[in-house]
C-alpha cells in the first residue's frame, strides 16, 4: 500500500532493519523510545504511521512519525530522534 507522505527516504518501520537481528532489536527498542516520547506530549492524540529514516542501534535513530493532533496547529509529521543523547522532535517546516 502507498504512503502519502510529505518526505522520501523513509520506510515504514515494519521494514526497518539493522545489520544483523541484533541490531535490528535495538533500533526496534529505539522506535518504542521514539513512540513513548511523543505521546507523552498533549498536543499527540495518538500515532496514525511510523516511519524509519537512519540509525544506528543503541547510539541514534532518526524517525518520521504521522500523528493525530489535537488541534490545528500542530503538524501531522514531525521528526524524532532518539539516542545515546536526550529524545527530541522537530517539525517539517
Amino acid at each position: 500500500m502507498a504512503h502519502d507522505i510529505p518526505i522520501s527516504g523513509v520506510v515504514p518501520v515494519l521494514e526497518m532493519f539493522g545489520e544483523n537481528e541484533d541490531e535490528t532489536q535495538r533500533l526496534l527498542n529505539m522506535e518504542k523510545r521514539a513512540r513513548d516520547f511523543i505521546t507523552t506530549f498533549a498536543w499527540c492524540g495518538g500515532i496514525r504511521d511510523f516511519y524509519y529514516g537512519a540509525g544506528i542501534g543503541d547510539v541514534y535513530g532518526v524517525f518520521l512519525a504521522h500523528i493525530e493532533p489535537v488541534r490545528e496547529s500542530v503538524d501531522e509529521y514531525l521528526w524524532i530522534v532518539v539516542g545515546d543523547f536526550p529524545s527530541a522532535y522537530l517539525v517539517n517546516g
